[in-house]
């Protein structure tokens, strides 16, 4: 499909711009203090798995 290909190609653009301005690639796990995987996961599931990191 058209739009996904633009969407792929807007976001390799956008993580190049990144790592050539700030040195930075936001797909590093590392940079985040906490990283969920929403994929499969309620609004609820996630508000708790929050919670529970924060506390």
């Amino acid at each position: 499909d058209d739009s996904i290909e633009k969407i792929k190609q807007r976001e390799q653009s956008e993580r190049k711009r990144y790592k050539e301005l700030y040195n930075v690639d936001y797909y590093d796990k590392k940079l985040y203090d906490l990283v969920i995987d929403t994929t499969n996961l309620s609004i609820k599931e996630v508000v708790e798995k929050i919670i529970k990191a924060v506390k």
